[in-house]
């Protein structure tokens, strides 16, 4: 019995260990092309799907969803040609989640992308099929590496807990080490797109504006309830404004959904979504300010903006926690 466990646990661990390899080597992978595609060559390409699908994660009960969350999931299709042959590609971005709890980004790029709209298509110039519309690499790309980072070291814990088990090995010093490598993880996973939007919305102070009109407001309430073993159910609301507004630079239309960089997608304060709603009603002419080098980049509040600061703060929080308790740790 003892060696039917002891596998078990090494199919466990094995398979943390493979589970996280697999999103660090897709983040090195997109890494790499995102740094690399804006000197492919380009070619016409056109929009032949844009819709959005929604997925619910959670169970239900008599009364509530428990731990229930809607993720929006825009799905995008770009048809083009090289040399004579025809392609497709549903690569935005690389980096890119592929779905947002945030309605108004999926109906962003409804807006951005209509079936059968023009884009410029970036494709490997020995593997046309490998293509792209933006370059870069999408901030989201942090996730890759905090996620197979993280696997990889549940899997290190457990097994060197198991290993603490069943031989006369010290291991317990290593494993708490680890324990707090999580924890600095998680600081950098927040800290680094917290960091970039802190300079966006300082370099935003000095893009020019332009005039804007909000093309799509509304106020949501999602409601979630987590049920505990005891059997007591808390339910949680939260209120959000999904907008979007379109604004034209030389001539040529763009659409966004940001109102500060860094903003919150909800609250649980419905007066945090009245302000919003009363302050930017469909319709309302509003200044946008953009970036110069990317009009798609714009916002209607430039500068730092108090909930610029929540991302960043939570990041270094965690991360001194973890540096700190580890440094504690190793002088015990």
């Amino acid at each position: 019995m003892k060696y039917v466990f002891g596998i078990l646990v090494g199919f466990g661990v094995l398979f943390l260990i493979v589970g996280g390899t697999i999103p660090l080597w897709m983040g090195l992978r997109f890494v790499w092309h995102g740094l690399n595609c804006s000197r492919w060559p380009t070619t016409t390409g056109f929009v032949v799907k844009a819709a959005i699908s929604e997925s619910e994660a959670g169970s239900k009960g008599n009364m509530y969803q428990l731990a229930a969350y809607t993720f929006f999931l825009p799905k995008l299709s770009f048809s083009y040609q090289v040399n004579g042959h025809s392609y497709t590609t549903e690569n935005l971005q690389f980096g890119r989640a592929e779905g947002s709890g945030d309605a108004s980004e999926a109906a962003l790029l409804m807006l951005r992308y209509p079936v059968g709209a023009k884009v410029k298509i970036h494709y490997h110039p020995s593997n046309p099929s490998l293509a792209v519309v933006r370059p870069g690499v999408y901030s989201d790309i942090v996730w890759y590496f905090v996620a197979g980072v993280s696997f990889i070291l549940f899997g290190v814990v457990a097994g060197l807990g198991y290993l603490s088990t069943v031989r006369d090995i010290l291991v317990f010093h290593h494993v708490m080490g680890l324990m707090w490598l999580i924890f600095i993880m998680l600081g950098i996973g927040m800290l680094a797109p917290g960091l970039l939007n802190l300079w966006i919305a300082k370099a935003s102070e000095n893009w020019p504006t332009v005039n804007g009109v909000i093309v799509s407001s509304e106020k949501e309430m999602a409601m979630s309830a987590i049920q505990h073993s005891e059997g007591k159910t808390y339910v949680t609301d939260t209120n959000r404004v999904p907008l979007a507004y379109q604004y034209e630079v030389n001539g040529e239309k763009h659409y966004s959904n940001v109102r500060h960089f860094g903003q919150f997608v909800g609250s649980s304060e419905e007066s945090w979504s009245d302000a919003i709603f009363k302050r930017y009603p469909t319709g309302t002419q509003v200044p946008v300010t953009y970036c110069p080098a990317d009009p798609d980049v714009a916002a209607l509040e430039s500068g730092i903006h108090p909930e610029t600061w929540f991302l960043p703060g939570s990041g270094a929080a965690f991360l001194l926690f973890g540096l700190l308790a580890l440094y504690m740790f190793e002088r015990h």
